[in-house]
Formats: structure tokens, sequence, C-alpha cells
């Protein structure tokens, strides 16, 4: 016996298919930004000088913004040489008496579990050794940014 399936197949009480690959693709650009804190991350704890993370908009504001706030050494784009992967940034790792900068990193907002915080927040927390950085209006910023700007927004990591 064959079964003939309706137009929108979908078990009961499940998420259409046009629905999953919105969803899919939202959470997409948080498991990247992700994946290029983890992947720097694990390469500044072996000990590497430095890294090639794919370029993207979100990627770059995040690596520009470690950069100003002193956590990596430099950054520079490369261009792709017959390739079709696209561009990539390089990444320059920088140690602080021969210790990662990025071993305290903590990822606060997930795909799961997004994480967002005013600027009544934001005064209320007392000021720490640990930078918070924040994704805003205003791209992305620093819990002490945010403050100055009186903003608030989505939580990212913090170091």
């Amino acid at each position: 016996m064959v079964e003939q399936w309706p137009e929108k197949p979908c078990v009961s009480g499940s998420i259409p298919l046009s629905d999953i690959r919105f969803t899919i693709s939202l959470k997409f650009m948080n498991i990247k930004s992700a994946q290029l804190l983890i992947g720097l991350k694990n390469s500044s704890n072996v000990k590497k000088k430095e890294v090639e993370v794919f370029f993207t908009k979100m990627s770059y504001q995040i690596i520009e913004r470690l950069y100003n706030e002193g956590f990596i050494q430099s950054f520079y784009i490369k261009e792709p040489s017959f390739s079709k992967t696209g561009k990539k940034i390089v990444v320059i790792l920088k140690y602080l008496h021969n210790k990662s900068m990025f071993s305290d990193l903590k990822i606060l907002s997930k795909p799961s579990l997004i994480k967002y915080v005013s600027l009544k927040d934001l005064k209320k927390t007392p000021k720490k050794k640990t930078v918070v950085f924040l994704s805003t209006t205003k791209g992305i910023l620093t819990d002490s940014q945010c403050k100055l700007r009186s903003i608030g927004g989505k939580l990212l990591f913090s170091l």
C-alpha cells in the first residue's frame, strides 16, 4: 500500500518545512559567531601565532572590536587566490605573560537562549575585570561603551 503525502507534509505538532529553513538561517548567524570565538579560544590555548577565519560582517565587527579593546594583536583581510571559499580574516593572537587572552571566554547568548540586557540592567552591574560584548543597533559594543551611549542590546560573550 502506498501512502500519499499532502502538499506540505508535517507531523501533528511539528513546524512546517518552510518555517524550519527560516529558523535554521537565523540560528546559523549565531552559530557562526560562536564558532569564531571558540576557534580563537582553541587556537590561543595551543599557542598558535595566527588564525584564519571566514569573512562575514559579524565576524569582522567582532574581530575589529577585539582589536580595539586589546585582546588581539592585529588582523588583516586575505583575498582569495584561485579558491572558491571567499575572503578570510587572518587574526594574529596576543598573549600576556605567555597566557592566552581568551582563557576566560564565556559565550552568554546561545541560539537556543538569547539574552537581552537593558540600559537599566547595565548600570546595575558593578565594574569588574571582565569585558562584556553586546550586539546593539550601533554595532558590536562593550558594556562600558553601551553605558556611555545609553543603549542596551543582546549579550554576546565576555572576556
